[in-house]
This record gives C-alpha cells, structure tokens and sequence, in this order.
C-alpha cells in the first residue's frame, strides 16, 4: 500500500495474530508467550495500540488486558469477529487461566522439541458456526438461540493427537460433567479426539470429574490434572 506508515516488524505481526486469536490477553502472557522482556512487551502493545489495531481495558487493580480490533483483526489476516466488550470478572479469569495454560504447554513443548498447536475458543466456535447446518435442530446454516454449544475450552494437537481441553473453575452439577464426558466419550469412540483433559484448581471438581469416570467406555483417555504454579505477574 502506497505510503503505509503503519509497518510492523515480523514479531509484532506474530503478537498481533497471536492476540487476534483469543478473546483477550494481558501483557504478561504476551511477555511470556514470546520470550521478551516485559520492557519489549509493553513496547509492542503500545504500538499496536497507537496504530489502532488493538484495545485495552484496565479491569481492576494491575490487571488490563489486550484484544483485537477489527482493524487489528483485518491485519491479522484473522476471519473471525472482534472482542466488543470484556465480559464479567468470573468470565475473564476463566478465559485467562485459559490462555496461561496454553502458554504454560506450549513453551514445555518447545522445551522438548515437540510440534504442537493450540486451537482457541474462538477458533473452535468460528467453526461450529460455519457447520451450524450440522447441528441437530439447526437449519439453514445458523447457529440460533437456544441451542447450547458443548465445546470444549480449546483444543491442544500435539505430535498429531488432538486432546480437547476443559479449565474447571467452578463446581458443576453432577449430570452436567456426566453429559459433557459422554460427549467426549462418543468423541473419543469416533476418532474425532485422541482424549480429554481437564485441569482445576480445586480439589473437590477434581474429586467430582473423578467420580464420574465410569460413564466413559474410554475412561482411561479421561486426564484429570492440577493447574499448573503460572506466575500472574502484573
């Protein structure tokens, strides 16, 4: 384009397609996610919030956050809508502990020299909307209201096996946990995943989904962990 004079560098594309990816994230996991200093960090956000490509909310106290403008998401190359708002407090933890994870795996990977890649929640509902014709209930190529999306929090493929990925934060009602794993099961049965994982940071939900193993006739794909120690940072 004649006279751009919003150019970006090759790492700042990555960060800029990395965030436009997700529903939003702070600058700590960017940090973290790239391996630079946080001084970098802040320098790249800042950047592509002068050039608009980006927004950023201070939710509370030391903790804001980053997400994709349309703009930012058109120069991301990424085809998916943009965040319009940041959504309740309870809402935002579950999408960042998301996101530490993803990070938290995917730099063990790197460490071990394994491919892998993370399929975020957007990602995943981007493509059940386009299959929405799919659904039973649904006609016409539309996801309508009222009928509920069980789709997993993302999708880890690592060395070609796909592990759909659950972070549990809240306890569930006991039919609730035992639908969705027979979901997964049916999953599991057809190919469609290699397994599923769900990580927690309480012991009583890890108790719960362990008590629920037996609905699984692949109960032995059924990974229960803890959450990994992530340094939130600020």
């Amino acid at each position: 384009m004649l006279y751009d004079f919003k150019k970006l560098t090759e790492r700042e594309k990555e960060v800029l397609v990395w965030i436009a990816r997700h529903t939003f994230v702070t600058a700590n996991q960017v940090e973290k996610m790239f391996g630079v200093s946080r001084r970098i960090a802040y320098r790249i956000l800042k950047k592509l919030k002068d050039y608009e490509y980006l927004n950023n909310e201070l939710l509370v106290r030391k903790l804001g956050v980053y997400y994709a403008t349309k703009e930012g998401m058109e120069v991301a190359g990424i085809d998916m809508n943009p965040t319009s708002k940041v959504s309740n407090l309870a809402e935002v933890r579950h999408e960042l502990m998301i996101v530490d994870l993803e990070v938290f795996l995917t730099l063990q990977d790197k460490k071990e020299n394994v491919d892998s890649e993370w399929l975020t929640s957007k990602e995943i509902k981007k493509e059940k909307y386009r299959n929405a014709d799919k659904i039973p209930g649904v006609n016409s190529g539309t996801l309508v209201k009222g009928v509920k999306d069980e789709l997993p929090d993302a999708y880890w493929i690592k060395a070609g096996h796909k592990a759909a990925m659950e972070v549990e934060l809240s306890r569930k009602d006991k039919k609730r946990i035992e639908k969705k794993l027979k979901i997964y099961d049916s999953e599991i049965s057809n190919g469609s995943i290699a397994a599923v994982m769900y990580y927690t940071d309480l012991e009583g939900i890890k108790n719960l989904i362990e008590s629920q193993r037996g609905v699984m006739k692949n109960h032995s794909r059924l990974i229960v962990r803890d959450f990994p120690e992530i340094e939130e940072g600020e």
